[in-house]
């Protein structure tokens, strides 16, 4: 309430700070440099800017190259958990599918039972800072652990996440929770998250309904409590800030040209979000790109699918790799 209150003490309006301003800012800069359309690119949230951007100023857009994106229109924090399920269960698929070793066997319903059944409990490790030399008690919990898994689900370890399972399941523990420690203490200097808390507060928070989200806890009490989000409703009540219209929760319907790029195991925008953006957008083509988290990106075994696309914005792409699905 502190950093709310010193920023309306100078007169700002924390509610202008949305994802519809900030198209009207880039129509006017577009405008500014006399463009006549742009080729757009939005990474995770950035993306359904990208999309407003479409909405309302069509004449300005030439195509849209979105990586993970998230729709501005779907209610993330009543999904966020089943998204993370629905990531880990990609990765025991592969485990099913891709080992003939008992190690990894009933992997998938020994993990819901162990953080199931740890739902509460409060564990302790010795830790010391990288500054320090007097080791603290931490309390940590199934967070914690949940931290340690989640983490992974990228392309550069998801190679690693069920080993990381077995050992977290068989009390191997301490060297995962210092590393989410680690990453704790290690902070966020120099990051200012008050555009965030407006742009999310007003956008989401705002259109969430806590009912839903609580009931995700019911149908998932493995990943019950998990804290998905650095932005939630206390803080929001805090910062107060006015909704976005609710224009901003409806689907994007639009003729332009628009590619995606999403990864099976990104546990934030799910392959789900990236065909509700292509059902509305009869133009859209979607690449589904197989062990790969958050943004993927649109490089794969050396094929530049944007080059193509930027190329012929309406011309079906084809894959050229077995790890790439072009829907």
């Amino acid at each position: 309430m502190e950093c709310r209150n010193s920023f309306t003490k100078q007169g700002i309006d924390l509610s202008a700070y949305n994802t519809i301003e900030s198209a009207e800012d880039m129509n006017d800069l577009r405008l500014a440099l006399n463009v006549d359309s742009l080729n757009l690119v939005g990474i995770s949230y950035s993306g359904g800017l990208m999309l407003t951007m479409a909405r309302i100023h069509p004449e300005g857009v030439r195509t849209l190259i979105l990586n993970s994106p998230l729709p501005g229109y779907v209610n993330f924090e009543e999904h966020a958990l089943f998204n993370i399920n629905e990531a880990l269960d990609q990765v025991f698929n592969d485990c099913e599918a891709d080992s003939l070793s008992s190690k990894y066997k009933n992997l998938r319903t020994r993990f819901h039972r162990y953080f199931t059944a740890i739902n509460g409990k409060r564990f302790t490790i010795p830790y010391k800072e990288n500054d320090s030399t007097k080791s603290i008690n931490v309390i940590y919990t199934k967070n914690e652990l949940l931290d340690a898994v989640i983490n992974r689900l990228n392309s550069r370890q998801v190679n690693t996440v069920a080993g990381v399972m077995i050992d977290i399941i068989e009390n191997r523990q301490e060297k995962y929770v210092k590393e989410v420690l680690d990453e704790y203490f290690a902070g966020n200097a120099g990051i200012s998250l008050g555009m965030r808390y407006s742009v999310y507060c007003t956008e989401q928070i705002a259109y969430a309904d806590p009912e839903l989200e609580k009931q995700q806890a019911l149908v998932l009490p493995w990943l019950a409590g998990y804290p998905f989000n650095n932005v939630n409703h206390a803080i929001c009540n805090c910062w107060q800030v006015t909704p976005e219209p609710k224009v901003a929760k409806q689907p994007v319907y639009s003729n332009i040209p628009a590619l995606i790029s999403a990864g099976d195991i990104d546990p934030d925008c799910r392959p789900f979000y990236n065909r509700l953006i292509k059902r509305y957008m009869p133009n859209c083509q979607l690449m589904i790109i197989h062990n790969k988290g958050h943004a993927p990106g649109f490089t794969v075994e050396g094929t530049d699918y944007v080059k193509s696309f930027l190329n012929n914005p309406y011309q079906k792409l084809t894959s050229q790799s077995k790890s790439v699905i072009v829907e």
